[in-house]
């Protein structure tokens, strides 16, 4: 539970998502994850990548998503921002990183 909490933590910031690199600097393992979402309390959203249920999904979801998904570093660009703001229509299904 003490590891569930930390990872918490770090999901309160991310849209609800712990990556494990931010969970290997909390002192979190990968086991450990890996146990968590075998219980149902992390769902595994990518390679490296997991999110926590409780959190409510949003609008903004799938950019955390694919950020996270690419690694520190990465941002946002081009026609995806433009999207995130809803400043003018663009294909939903394409993510510029």
């Amino acid at each position: 539970m003490i590891a569930y909490n930390r990872l918490y933590e770090i999901a309160n910031e991310n849209y609800g998502l712990v990556t494990t690199k931010a969970a290997e600097a909390l002192g979190v393992s990968n086991m450990a994850l890996v146990m968590l979402a075998k219980r149902g309390r992390l769902l595994r959203v990518g390679r490296g990548v997991y999110r926590l249920d409780q959190f409510p999904q949003s609008e903004y979801d799938p950019y955390a998503i694919t950020v996270a998904k690419a690694g520190e570093g990465a941002f946002l660009w081009g026609p995806s921002v433009i999207a995130l703001d809803q400043l003018c229509p663009t294909d939903p299904q394409t993510i510029y990183v």
